[in-house]
């Protein structure tokens, strides 16, 4: 079985009887990654995924489980860094 913070995030809320984080919703999607799996899906270090996030690069919300990122901004921002990975060694 697979978890999503996402996923656990809303079924404490529903346990604990209190409202969801609105952060989720800011971001536009349930599917969120911790620090991580984004650092994972990225090739990259934790710290280096909260300061992309700071910069802007990566969508992002705190919440009380703490920084949630939004798994299609770290999926396009791989997929940048593939393309222009490929192009550099093309050259």
């Amino acid at each position: 079985m697979h978890y999503t913070p996402a996923g656990v995030y809303a079924t404490l809320c529903v346990v604990l009887n209190t409202q969801p984080n609105k952060g989720l919703a800011m971001l536009g999607t349930d599917r969120a990654l911790t620090t991580a799996q984004a650092a994972r899906v990225l090739g990259i270090s934790e710290q280096s995924v909260r300061a992309w996030t700071r910069a802007g690069k990566l969508q992002a919300t705190v919440t009380p489980l703490g920084l949630l990122i939004d798994e299609q901004s770290a999926h396009r921002l791989a997929a940048e860094r593939e393309e222009a990975a490929r192009e550099r060694n093309a050259q």
